[in-house]
């Protein structure tokens, strides 16, 4: 199995969330890569939203995931 070349992610730019295809980062070798089956927001992943802030051109939101 190949690594796709693109993933879906919930990105935070100028004050606005999407969902959109992003390039996939390149994997270190002791990464692995996971295909995630559904998402939820937890409390980070929310503050950060509601606090309109991100990197440029644009944040990737969540850092769990089981």
């Amino acid at each position: 199995m190949s690594i796709p070349k693109t993933m879906k992610a919930i990105t935070l730019a100028a004050g606005k969330v999407l969902v959109q295809n992003i390039s996939t980062p390149p994997l270190r070798p002791s990464y692995l890569l996971v295909k995630v089956h559904s998402v939820a927001l937890n409390p980070t992943d929310w503050k950060s939203i509601a606090g309109g802030r991100g990197a440029e051109p644009f944040s990737i939101v969540g850092c769990d995931f089981a």
